[in-house]
């Protein structure tokens, strides 16, 4: 009976060597699979990583042209607003000259009226009469 209890033990001493040989295999084919899907994995990260970059560079130029144009369109509505009071103080000042040339108009009308009524009075004081 002790070699049949040696052999006994014996096959099941192989049958889980056996077994133990089959799930390394297995573990070892489940750790190529896992390590090749990280290469892939890790692959990709570094290729999202540079598109973010570069989407972060794009990002930052777009703002730094945004930037330079609101700062552009400051100054436009700025000099356009210099500009508009420029033409309101000329506008006023052409109104005003304006105003004075229809007074003057005005009073050598007066003036010219006034001569062609006093006529007569005018050639005799010309005349000394």
């Amino acid at each position: 009976m002790t070699n049949g209890n040696s052999s006994d033990r014996l096959d099941r001493i192989e049958a889980i060597v056996e077994s133990n040989s089959r799930a390394i295999q297995a573990t070892s084919a489940a750790i190529q699979t896992t390590s090749a899907a990280i290469q892939a994995t890790s692959a990709n990260l570094d290729k999202l990583n540079i598109e973010f970059q570069e989407t972060k560079a794009i990002a930052n130029s777009n703002s730094r042209a945004i930037q330079a144009m609101l700062e552009q369109q400051a100054t436009d509505r700025l000099r356009h607003q210099e500009r508009m009071e420029k033409y309101d103080q000329e506008i006023a000042e052409l109104k005003d000259i304006s105003s004075r040339l229809t007074k003057v108009q005005t009073g050598m009308a007066n003036n010219v009226e006034q001569y062609r009524r006093n006529k007569p009075n005018n050639f005799k004081k010309i005349n000394g009469n």
